[in-house]
């Protein structure tokens, strides 16, 4: 990885990136065993409402899929309380929203109302309060704005019956599109999560698939960056570096990487270049402009 150790991060560092929890499991940073202790209690926690809910997903045949955090503790990061997770994110098909909205209504937990613009009109926030934490389900009826088809391969989830996970190929796929292509770098425990899945995946995965994936979903270029900076070629059947692709290497860097928004220029012009087509970065800058204009007015 492009990265120097998580070793050598000062505390400053680990915090801002969600790294507490990883930094003592497997560091034993004991500054952070506070932190571990909380994030395993709350993901436990969170772990049972999703066991309460599963059966009756399931009664309905409903498939409900895990995303991101809830898709990798248990596995990629067996220990509970090295993976910081915020929310649980589940996918489900846009007929199935409906039925799902339901099971959660019924199960204490509240849709939210917020301003949404293309860029999220494909998620719903659900909240639930307990007397230990408030426990937030995002609802997804697709993984990118971008791209309204589906068309994932599942697999059921050997952590949390009841549930689904994307395939691997799908799985690297989204986690490298939501790291990159939709939030420009902005935290490292996103790419600690490619980089450990990849570790465990890489030698398995179905490289061809994966690439044709990418191209569908107009995703390449944010893969190839990725990929990169774990130190992955992407299997033989890899794209050439494009101009864009050369840039990206020279731009994003350990610095960048480290503190992304320190360098307003560089991250827009990432956030740009990270994109395959110029039509959807376009879109999504002036649609967000104009977005967040019509705010500040009401």
């Amino acid at each position: 990885m492009i990265l120097h150790p998580m070793s050598q991060w000062n505390p400053d560092q680990i915090a801002a990136h969600h790294l507490k929890g990883l930094a003592f499991a497997e560091l034993k940073r004991s500054e952070f065993k506070e932190d571990w202790q909380v994030t395993s209690f709350r993901n436990h926690h969170m772990k049972k409402e999703l066991e309460a809910l599963g059966p009756q997903f399931s009664q309905k045949n409903l498939q409900v899929v895990l995303l991101k955090g809830f898709a990798l503790l248990g596995d990629i990061y067996p220990d509970w309380g090295s993976r910081f997770t915020s929310d649980v994110d589940i996918l489900v098909d846009s007929f199935q929203l409906k039925e799902v909205t339901k099971i959660l209504a019924r199960n204490g937990f509240n849709k939210q109302e917020e301003k949404t613009w293309m860029g999220n009109q494909f998620k719903s926030l659900f909240i639930k309060k307990t007397e230990q934490w408030e426990i937030s389900i995002e609802v997804h009826s697709r993984l990118f704005w971008h791209r309204q088809k589906l068309g994932h391969q599942l697999k059921p989830s050997t952590q949390i019956s009841n549930y689904y996970i994307l395939s691997d190929e799908d799985m690297l796929l989204h986690l490298a599109g939501h790291y990159a292509f939709q939030h420009n770098f902005l935290k490292l425990f996103w790419l600690v999560d490619i980089q450990r899945f990849l570790e465990r995946r890489s030698n398995t995965l179905n490289w061809s698939i994966f690439w044709k994936k990418a191209q569908f979903f107009h995703l390449q270029e944010s893969c190839k960056i990725v990929l990169f900076l774990c130190g992955e070629q992407g299997g033989k059947c890899a794209p050439g570096l494009s101009w864009r692709q050369k840039m990206l290497r020279r731009l994003v860097t350990q610095s960048f990487l480290m503190a992304p928004r320190s360098q307003p220029w560089r991250y827009h012009l990432i956030k740009v270049l990270v994109k395959d087509s110029i039509f959807d970065s376009l879109r999504y800058t002036l649609l967000w402009f104009f977005s967040y204009k019509l705010s500040l007015f009401k």
